[in-house]
């Protein structure tokens, strides 16, 4: 049974999913990324702005012997909320005892991070809480601004690599110029 809701689940969300199975091929482990807002296969990543992964850890039992669920890489969430999400899946887990459970605790956790919506933190530049969805850019690394911060310090930080550039240039080295488009998350630096 656990092998057939694995199928199910592949053709629903492809190459999302990952699937580690034992030396028989029986699943032991799923796991998936979940962000709010459209589908994990939705091209439009702009409007994911929370996200978490969640990991199935399947017993030889499964469906009935519960999973071990797993939240990690958390992002936008606040601990609260983390610990709304366990008790939802443990509540889900309870009430679908015997049975497959893994899409109904995947739809569950999207729901909830639909709820949730906002990003906790406040922008990384200012440092204000985000009200507006429209105004929000989330970078590549899940980092939250404000559009207009995120605008002023790229225009800040290209001016401050063409001095670099034109710096450079006057001491003799060669320097592709188009290095000056490479501007990094002000948080992360990547």
């Amino acid at each position: 049974m656990a092998d057939e809701e694995v199928s199910v689940l592949q053709s629903i969300f492809f190459d999302d999913l990952d699937v580690t199975f034992d030396n028989d091929n029986h699943p032991v482990s799923i796991r998936l990324t979940i962000h709010s807002n459209g589908d994990e296969n939705d091209v439009d990543n702009e409007k994911r702005l929370l996200c978490v992964t969640v990991t199935f850890s399947l017993p030889s039992g499964y469906p009935i012997e519960s999973p071990t669920v797993t939240l990690s890489k958390p992002r936008g969430l606040t601990d609260q909320q983390i610990d709304k999400l366990y008790e939802i899946i443990n509540n889900c887990l309870k009430m679908n005892e015997n049975n497959c459970v893994i899409y109904e605790c995947i739809e569950l956790i999207r729901g909830h991070l639909c709820q949730f919506d906002m990003p906790s933190e406040g922008c990384s530049i200012c440092l204000s809480p985000m009200h507006d969805r429209k105004q929000i850019i989330r970078t590549q690394c899940y980092h939250y601004y404000h559009m207009s911060c995120l605008a002023s310090y790229v225009t800040y930080k290209k001016l401050e690599l063409e001095k670099e550039y034109n710096e450079a240039k006057r001491n003799g080295f060669y320097i592709k110029k188009g290095f000056l488009n490479d501007v990094d998350c002000p948080v992360c630096r990547q």
